[in-house]
């Protein structure tokens, strides 16, 4: 179970943030304008609502995610090189169980 803990930002950390919002603001603002291109308007309005949507569009990629995915194929391609050929060690002990269990 996690404990809430206070969060305290360094300076460079704050400016970080800040400009994250800011490309994220124009990722956003790049969607709207793509989105609601009117021919002969000034400007494009963007609600709320707008807002919500488009931030489902915009994603965060975490790097912990990336690593279960790479470990995860790594260990799918092990299995399927263990288990390809009959005589390996491991279809022998699966195939003895299974005749097992089957008496």
């Amino acid at each position: 179970m996690r404990t809430q803990k206070n969060i305290r930002y360094t300076e460079p950390a704050q400016e970080a943030i800040e400009r994250a919002q800011w490309k994220n603001k124009e990722k956003l603002e790049s969607i709207m304008r793509d989105q609601k291109y009117v021919p002969g308007e000034d400007y494009v309005e963007i609600t709320a609502s707008d807002v919500e949507r488009a931030t489902n569009q915009i994603h965060l990629v975490s790097k912990r995610n990336i690593n279960y995915r790479e470990l995860i194929l790594k260990l799918y391609m092990v299995f399927g090189i263990l288990t390809s050929s009959p005589e390996t060690p491991l279809v022998i002990r699966w195939a003895a169980w299974a005749r097992k269990t089957n008496d």
